[in-house]
């Protein structure tokens, strides 16, 4: 432990910082080794083996923002095996004093560019550790204990760093793919998505959206249908967002979704609620004609598009019973927003119209580019009035403009 310390202090030295992170880079098997044998021989007075390890993890944390990246690499390593080894053992290694990490990581990225240059080069360092610890622990299967590492993880996305926001995906990355993973360590980094579906920065929403179609579609397994009808919900309402980014990146993950986890018995309900609200907020009087609708229901009104669209794209190559039908509500939606266009609407108002516009366009031209080489045999899929409704759409290139 003396000689542990004793490198940490002088790893601040540039001529030593190498040696140092060298040392690091034992830790963790020594960790694991001593876990292992803990358990093998049942020890029962393992007192004077932890607290060694509780006063290391203090002094990693004191050194997270270490000035050198291989430093700080090798520190999130650590601290990522004696996270996973205070779990295994039982370990109380004060798991607050490890989580402060996370709390100082996690300035909110609106922030970040009210900081002195300084101060930010510090936030950043921070997060850097954090985000190592992320990534070993996805590696080790410790999903359980590092779940509170997707905000700064997050925000770190919405940094204007490139290699911050590099660093960031790939760690992230790492905890939504991995396959060391179980019931219990899927839980909290779905709950720690969901809290971050309305981050002020745009990039960290897009993360958000993406990260939830790969976590959920990956380790449906694990969930209940009650958490995943919340990640659907969430990416229905990431749908509507402010930027067109966001949106598509919401609608990808739901049409991944909705391929790939969810359950045939629960996929006719998932689609006729995506349905229903797309025909419950389509913008007709009661004669017909084109309604009028408040900032609220146009947004609504957006991300159920999308989300409809999703139930298109989400079958490549294939004609489910839904399509048929959703194509011609989606077809709706773009007759009636190209005419809201073309009236007196506020700036707000118009961009929900061009951007309702926008997704049925996509829609519509990636179920052309997927069906066109089989059309003669699936256009028997689609009724009389369907086909009516849809000819324009399926024939002209150019109708959707």
């Amino acid at each position: 432990e003396a000689e542990w310390l004793r490198q940490l202090d002088l790893s601040q030295d540039e001529a030593s910082w190498s040696a140092v992170a060298k040392w690091l880079a034992l830790f963790p098997s020594l960790v694991y080794e001593l876990s292992a044998f803990l358990k093998r021989n049942q020890v029962k007075d393992q007192e004077q083996f932890l607290v060694p390890l509780g006063r290391i993890a203090i002094a990693l944390l004191a050194n997270a923002d270490h000035a050198f990246h291989a430093v700080r690499e090798r520190i999130g390593q650590c601290l990522a095996a004696l996270a996973g080894g205070a779990l295994e053992l039982g370990l109380v290694i004060n798991l607050h004093q490890l989580h402060d990490l996370t709390q100082r990581s996690s300035v909110p990225g609106k922030l970040d560019e009210a900081l002195e240059k300084d101060e930010l080069s510090r936030l950043r360092r921070f997060r850097e550790t954090a985000l190592a610890w992320a990534k070993h622990a996805a590696r080790d299967g410790g999903l359980r204990e590092v779940a509170c590492l997707i905000p700064p993880a997050l925000n770190a996305v919405a940094d204007n760093d490139d290699d911050t926001r590099t660093a960031a995906a790939l760690a992230v990355a790492a905890m939504m793919h991995t396959s060391r993973v179980d019931a219990y360590g899927v839980e909290p980094i779905l709950e720690s998505l969901l809290q971050q579906t309305a981050h002020p920065k745009w990039r960290a929403r897009c993360a958000v959206a993406a990260y939830l179609g790969a976590l959920v579609s990956r380790h449906a397994l694990y969930l209940s249908s009650t958490q995943i009808d919340l990640a659907f919900g969430a990416l229905r309402t990431l749908c509507a967002d402010k930027s067109a980014e966001v949106r598509d990146a919401s609608r990808a993950s739901l049409a991944s979704l909705i391929s790939t986890a969810v359950p045939s018995l629960e996929l006719e309900h998932l689609v006729l609620t995506c349905y229903d609200q797309a025909h419950k907020y389509l913008p007709l009087g009661s004669n017909g004609s084109l309604g009028s609708m408040t900032e609220d229901t146009a947004r609504i009104r957006l991300g159920a598009v999308q989300a409809l669209g999703a139930t298109v794209i989400a079958f490549p190559y294939d004609v489910p019973p839904h399509v048929p039908r959703a194509l011609v509500l989606l077809s709706k939606h773009h007759d009636l927003a190209r005419v809201s266009s073309s009236s007196k609407l506020d700036t707000e108002s118009r961009r929900h119209h061009v951007a309702i516009r926008a997704a049925v366009k996509h829609t519509i031209a990636e179920f052309k580019r997927t069906h066109a080489d089989t059309w003669p045999l699936i256009k028997d899929f689609f009724s009389f009035e369907e086909s009516e409704a849809l000819a324009d759409v399926l024939t002209a290139g150019d109708y959707l403009v």
